[in-house]
């Protein structure tokens, strides 16, 4: 690690946590932004959002010289682009009430615009894009195994691997299916 870098907050290293970055318009990482990895060698943050220069609601206050009250202010880091993300999760769960928090979390991961060649440690999964998450996650490989009851095959175990999904998701004549969904063959 370099000495310029500033590790990832405990509470962020949390599993179902989304840790969200720093970067500016341009989408390059900020200087203050935390990186990972997490004690237990995960990627962290899971996602970025701009939280640089960010024109944000404030409590009313004074400025002088210009003796004007503002209510907005310009600010940078954590608190910029932290509710961005809590507020595109809200937007995804409104248009689609019925999906899970993990489903919610990986369309916004699985959908998001790769920087630094991939899923890493200073950008996560990349920079946000609410309208492609919109769409869900992104669909993964299924592989299937065959489960014997009484050495008869009566189910198949869908099993999804992607590289870029953490809580994959597939896709089957249109509904979803978590890695760890059971479906009867009939």
């Amino acid at each position: 690690m370099g000495q310029n870098r500033i590790l990832l907050e405990l509470r962020a290293a949390a599993e179902k946590v989304i840790a969200v970055g720093a970067v500016d318009r341009a989408k390059n990482i900020a200087s203050f932004s935390s990186r990972g990895p997490t004690l237990d060698d995960r990627f962290k943050p899971d996602i970025c959002a701009v939280g640089v220069s960010i024109m944000a609601g404030s409590l009313p206050y004074f400025k002088y010289p210009e003796k004007e009250w503002l209510i907005y202010r310009v600010v940078s880091g954590t608190s910029a682009e932290a509710p961005m993300i809590a507020g595109a999760a809200a937007l995804i769960r409104q248009a689609h009430p019925d999906w899970s928090p993990e489903k919610i979390k990986a369309a916004l991961l699985t959908r998001a615009v790769q920087r630094g060649g991939g899923v890493n440690n200073d950008y996560g999964y990349g920079v946000a894009d609410v309208l492609e998450a919109l769409k869900g996650p992104k669909p993964t490989i299924a592989l299937y195994t065959w489960k014997f009851v009484g050495g008869v095959p009566t189910f198949a175990e869908a099993r999804a691997y992607a590289q870029r999904s953490p809580n994959p998701f597939v896709l089957i004549k249109g509904t979803w299916f978590t890695s760890d969904s059971y479906l009867s063959i009939k």
